[in-house]
């Protein structure tokens, strides 16, 4: 599972604080580890906190470039970056791909019920926009954070963001302009997709 602490940082005197990108995403894994060490899972989890995200996905690909010796058995990638949005935002979005190496037929299913009767509204598929992450178009999600990196690797992932808004990259990210809401229904979403997985991986 990861989640990238980076932000953009300064620019002179101002500061770019990143509440939603991707202080949600840290501060949702940080929720996921202390669910873990109270229910430990089915399986071995590496929470990874990466950094240079925002600089072409570094921190990622150091640990790929690092760790070649256990790619083998990492099973899946589930990336969190972006879950809180703005005031406006009200769905949580999701891509993956290569579930069906990893989840019979009937698993994927079972999955699919569990999105869909999810607690927010969590919607398959992000928006082409213009000044998506790194110019994004509906095809380069796929791309547009750490799971990329995975992906190339061969390693099945889940993308779960908020996709952009009008807070993103400027200095309204802030805490206060988040939907708090959406974000804590977005960690429960995940969790409880987590959990599936975990059990029928």
């Amino acid at each position: 599972m990861t989640a990238h602490f980076d932000h953009i940082g300064k620019n002179g005197n101002k500061i770019f604080n990143g509440a939603d990108d991707n202080a949600s995403g840290t501060a949702a894994l940080l929720s996921m580890a202390q669910q873990l060490t109270l229910y430990p899972p089915q399986h071995d989890i590496i929470l990874l906190f990466t950094d240079g995200e925002e600089s072409n996905l570094k921190g990622a690909k150091a640990f790929i470039k690092e760790h070649i010796d256990i790619l083998a058995d990492i099973k899946l990638n589930i990336n969190l970056d972006m879950l809180a949005g703005s005031k406006r935002s009200q769905q949580l979005h999701f891509i993956s791909r290569g579930l069906n190496k990893v989840l019979s037929t009937n698993q994927l299913a079972t999955l699919k019920n569990i999105q869909e009767n999810s607690a927010i509204d969590l919607k398959k598929g992000f928006k082409s926009m213009s000044g998506a992450r790194n110019g994004a178009s509906t095809n380069s999600w796929i791309n547009a954070s750490d799971h990329g990196v995975f992906h190339k690797a061969h390693i099945p992932f889940i993308y779960f963001g908020v996709g952009v808004h009008k807070n993103y990259h400027e200095l309204s990210d802030t805490y206060q302009n988040i939907n708090l809401q959406l974000f804590i229904g977005a960690v429960e979403s995940i969790y409880q997709q987590f959990i599936f997985i975990d059990n029928n991986i």
